[in-house]
């Protein structure tokens, strides 16, 4: 493990160049001359160490000298080394007597006990009980079987042999001990994960998340890949549907592992159908009437919402003509739920050329216009609304009051209708096709 840290020389004048030198936990002298293999940068300009340089030492640095290369100076930094860490012990102790078979763990406090270090468990301690400077023992102090209680007579710091039970059936016990967390079926005894989640709000979102706190142990870090534990509060967002395995990682380097799944309501895709119905109403006159009649299938929307939309463009007829022709379209109309909504023209070009073109029945030398309708408002759908409009639209099939042989009158009206700017209140649904065709209405011909 090597520690990290960021020197920095605020006010300097000197150019340099810089050598920075460390020194190690028992060892001492004149750095830049004894110890020139502790050398983790040369020849730094100012600039490098006035706007900050890490330096990575060994975890038993004592002294981070910056020495100034061009006068033969140094400047010494004094930092903490790195406490031993004597890590944790496993005991195991079984007995046929009492069905006993668990392991306890015991990891090192920080403090010493008659000279070793201390170690603690859940509800106990391991201890070094110097007997008066003779025969000393380690003990397991907080923790014993029918007045059975446990001893080992190894002084070194980390006791891993020699366990004995002493009391009334110290005989019937088995133990054994090693360097490390015990595990049992794969997990750390007396450490967990507790996790939490917030589902995605809908498949294929990216808003989910997993909230892990470690049980047992202390400095946790936490990890989705089980190589960079950079996560220090258990918070992971950004997550889609699927399972995923977290890892917390405590301040003894012991890892535990579990797997959660995020799942999240599947998006529904909808549409309101069109159903049309062409029927050509009686003559009048001259004039050739048919009836547009486009109901919408509101029975897709999810029960309990709504879609809002503008009906921006409802219709626009197209004509082409060789002379003056009379179109009537003024009976056109909305029913939303049995209510009527007139409609606007908004765009129009004059039925009435300056002069009448004359007939070519070769070049078919003909006046173009067009006329289009809306209904300028916002209607708002749910499940089982009624939504119809009806378009009636007539032509003239005469020109100047008689058919001009070879010469064509044409008239084509397409129905458009345009959901715009959709406000759905259906947090996983999916509006799809927003504009509505409903083209090749006939053409009505004159020749």
């Amino acid at each position: 493990m090597n520690n990290y840290y960021t020197i920095q020389l605020t006010g300097g004048t000197s150019p340099g160049p810089y050598t920075v030198y460390y020194n190690i936990l028992g060892s001492s002298g004149n750095i830049p001359n004894i110890y020139q293999q502790n050398v983790p940068a040369v020849n730094l300009p100012l600039s490098a160490i006035s706007t900050g340089f890490v330096v990575i030492v060994p975890d038993n640095t004592t002294d981070i000298y910056i020495y100034n290369q061009l006068c033969d100076t140094h400047q010494v930094f004094n930092v903490t080394p790195t406490p031993v860490n004597y890590g944790c012990l496993c005991v195991t102790i079984s007995s046929d007597k009492y069905e006993l078979y668990e392991s306890k763990t015991a990891c090192y406090s920080g403090v010493f006990v008659n000279g070793k270090p201390k170690y603690s468990g859940d509800t106990f301690t391991i201890e070094w009980n110097d007997n008066g400077g003779t025969n000393g023992y380690w003990e397991m102090i907080g923790y014993s079987v029918d007045n059975n209680f446990f001893r080992s007579t190894d002084n070194d710091f980390i006791p891993e042999t020699n366990w004995f039970a002493f009391g009334p059936y110290a005989n019937l016990f088995t133990l054994y001990s090693q360097s490390d967390e015990c595990e049992q079926s794969g997990k750390l005894i007396g450490q967990s994960l507790n996790i939490s989640v917030d589902n995605p709000t809908c498949v294929g979102y990216n808003d989910g998340t997993i909230y892990v706190t470690g049980v047992g142990g202390s400095g946790w870090t936490y990890s989705l890949d089980g190589i960079i534990y950079q996560n220090y509060n258990g918070v992971f967002t950004g997550l889609q549907d699927g399972l995923y395995t977290v890892y917390g990682k405590d301040s003894q380097s012991n890892i535990v592992s579990n797997s959660v799944t995020l799942s999240s309501t599947p998006i529904f895709n909808f549409n309101v159908i069109p159903i049309t119905n062409l029927t050509m109403l009686p003559n009048v006159g001259n004039m050739i009437y048919y009836l547009l009649d486009v109901t919408y299938n509101t029975t897709t929307i999810p029960l309990g919402e709504s879609i809002s939309f503008d009906y921006s463009l409802v219709y626009n007829l197209n004509y082409k003509e060789p002379g003056t022709v009379q179109f009537d379209t003024i009976q056109s109309y909305i029913l939303h739920n049995g209510n009527f909504i007139g409609l606007v023209q908004t765009e129009s070009t004059p039925l009435l050329p300056v002069s009448p073109l004359p007939c070519n029945p070769t070049l078919y030398n003909l006046y173009s216009g067009s006329i289009s309708y809306s209904s300028n408002q916002n209607i708002t759908l749910v499940n089982g609304d009624t939504l119809e409009v009806k378009i009636v639209y007539g032509i003239n099939t005469q020109t100047n009051g008689t058919n001009l042989n070879g010469c064509i009158t044409e008239a084509n009206v397409n129905v458009t209708a345009m959901f715009e700017n959709i406000v759905n209140t259906c947090q996983c649904c999916q509006f799809v096709g927003s504009i509505i065709n409903n083209n090749g209405i006939p053409q009505i011909y004159n020749s």
